[in-house]
């Protein structure tokens, strides 16, 4: 076999390669997994996400996972990866994620008071200023973590 032959016999192993469902879902995996991070590192693309209230438990944006947990590959296809946050037990996932600044429902529900009652509460509108706090899209970091787990995943 002539080096002419071997060349295109290894751009073709090459693009096969990327082109398979199982470098799709690698870079899935990789966004995933970076998403998730960010809810340890508490920031996005490098800037801090802004501090929240004194919180008795917890930590900022984790109480009890479910929007952590929520972030989840949805879809993959030959040209594409889907990633999506919240669901419907974590409707609060755009939110957090953009910000909002505005007008906003707080549904009827029970309350305990101090010396353990249960209150009615009605619903009411209140007014929300919930700072944007990234944690999933796009941005150079991702891309770059993506792009090196892929070449070390290309057998040559």
């Amino acid at each position: 076999m002539n080096n002419k032959n071997k060349v295109n016999e290894l751009l073709n192993s090459i693009e096969e390669q990327l082109t398979s469902n199982k470098t799709i879902r690698l870079a899935a995996e990789t966004a995933r997994s970076y998403y998730k991070r960010r809810f340890r590192e508490k920031e996005w693309n490098g800037t801090p996400w802004k501090k929240g209230e004194d919180k008795k438990t917890g930590s900022l944006l984790i109480k009890s996972s479910a929007l952590l947990n929520s972030i989840q590959i949805s879809k993959v296809t030959k040209d594409s990866a889907t990633i999506t946050a919240g669901n419907s037990k974590v409707a609060y996932a755009k939110i957090h994620n953009e910000g909002f600044k505005g007008r906003g429902m707080v549904k009827s529900h029970v309350r305990r008071t101090k010396n353990g009652k249960k209150s009615k509460v009605k619903s009411f509108s209140k007014k929300i200023n919930m700072p944007k706090r990234q944690f999933i899209g796009t941005n150079k970091q991702l891309e770059e973590q993506i792009v090196a787990r892929i070449e070390n995943s290309i057998k040559l």
